[in-house]
């Protein structure tokens, strides 16, 4: 289209999942920081008890996944003795 002479603009809408995040806040009678902090806690919880579950399977590559996923929202894990 650019090269046709048009001028375009890149417009993406995002507002579906503030709705639901939104949506969800109401019903729960919390507010949106409180949800959304929740929901983080809860995946961080998930992701460690996934990497113990590779780590139990000795799928040390899933484990290794799971760690850098994490390193890169800033949660460092550090293993010990016994695991």
């Amino acid at each position: 289209m650019r090269a046709k002479g048009y001028n375009l603009t890149y417009v993406r809408n995002v507002t579906d999942i503030d709705d639901k995040i939104i949506k969800r806040a109401i019903e729960s009678n919390e507010t949106i920081d409180v949800l959304t902090d929740r929901m983080d806690e809860a995946w961080i919880e998930d992701m460690i008890q996934k990497r113990a579950d590779a780590k139990k399977a000795r799928d040390f590559a899933e484990c290794d996944r799971i760690r850098d996923e994490l390193a890169a929202q800033g949660i460092s894990l550090q293993d010990g003795r016994g695991g």
